[in-house]
């Protein structure tokens, strides 16, 4: 299953890769995870659905539902530009599309259907390329933070390569 914690060790592997540091790099890993606070508006969505007409519901539906609008090239689009307009950091940029990108990307990849080109194509979609909750694709996207917590304790100095050992009781 791809989920927000996979998603967050793809931003930090992104972080890693651009060089970025402090708020920017929170920025990077905000914007990996940032499609899936679409549960905010459908938790409302879903509260307010029985007081609403079918055809409001369902003119809604495409803002506030889970898997649509915030998981879409138009709000990818969106929320870069934004940001570049507000930080004026192309690095960062680029950055965060990256990691917006790979989020929907994945989530397309997964057999659940989303519209991804919406408005321009309606139909929803997917690539079906795994089921979403695939055990193996589970443990796979989560190689990211696993790798990012041994580099965390390499730097801290908890953690001690296999070849530095060897190197220490050699003399070298």
């Amino acid at each position: 299953m791809v989920n927000s914690l996979s998603h967050a060790g793809i931003g930090l592997l992104i972080v890693l890769l651009s060089g970025l540091r402090g708020r920017e790099s929170k920025l990077v890993v905000l914007f990996s995870i940032l499609p899936d606070l679409d549960f905010i508006p459908y938790a409302i969505f879903l509260l307010l659905e029985k007081y609403l007409s079918s055809e409001m519901r369902n003119s809604l539906f495409y803002l506030m539902g889970h898997r649509e609008f915030m998981h879409s090239m138009l709000f990818i689009i969106v929320v870069v530009l934004l940001l570049h307009i507000m930080e004026k950091n192309l690095r960062l940029t680029i950055a965060c599309f990256l990691a917006i990108l790979s989020h929907v990307y994945l989530d397309y990849a997964t057999s659940w259907k989303m519209r991804p080109f919406f408005p321009i194509i309606k139909e929803s979609s997917t690539l079906g390329a795994f089921d979403f909750f695939d055990p193996i694709v589970t443990v796979i996207s989560l190689i990211p933070l696993f790798i990012l917590l041994l580099l965390y304790q390499r730097n801290k100095g908890k953690w001690t390569p296999y070849t530095d050992t060897c190197n220490k009781t050699r003399g070298q």
